[in-house]
């Protein structure tokens, strides 16, 4: 059985767009239109996107002001 992000205490140095989207409780397709629009750092990892964990702490304590 798959564990949730928040149920566990490790944090991974990047996480998924699909992850992201738990994190901030979006939609998915919310998530990958912050990647998009540039509002959230992401790497483009293949045909993936990776977000650096700095990229969702920075996106949560400065939101859509930058």
């Amino acid at each position: 059985e798959e564990e949730s992000l928040m149920s566990n205490n490790i944090i991974p140095a990047t996480y998924t767009v699909r992850e992201v989207a738990e994190i901030l409780r979006i939609g998915r397709n919310k998530a990958y239109g912050l990647v998009h629009n540039k509002k959230i750092g992401a790497i483009k990892m293949g045909r993936e996107y990776r977000i650096p964990k700095i990229c969702v702490e920075r996106f949560l304590t400065e939101g859509l002001h930058t």
